[in-house]
């Protein structure tokens, strides 16, 4: 749990995320998800791990802002893409197929 919060935390600080955006918060969460709590996973597990934390923490968040499938899929595949150039080590796969 900490480390997840300390991913946020490094992510407003250093990459300046708009936490009144929930594109930019729903990056981070990925992130923190993808190094933490869905580390112990891998291939489609990992997948679905990562996409319920990230949904259900953005639906938390943003209880007024539901996102639509597609436009929550297009999201994913953008923070796996900027995710996989911060961090290479981590070349996360797109969290739902096309």
């Amino acid at each position: 749990m900490l480390k997840h919060e300390l991913i946020h935390a490094y992510d407003i600080k250093s990459t300046k995320i708009d936490l009144n955006d929930i594109t930019h918060v729903a990056c981070s969460e990925f992130k923190a998800y993808s190094l933490t709590n869905c580390l112990l996973y891998s291939g489609d597990m990992k997948n679905e791990c990562v996409a319920y934390g990230v949904s259900e923490s953005v639906r938390r968040t943003y209880p007024s802002q539901a996102l639509a499938y597609s436009k929550f899929k297009q999201l994913m595949e953008s923070c796996s893409h900027k995710n996989s150039e911060i961090h290479p080590k981590y070349n996360i796969k797109k969290i739902l197929d096309a």
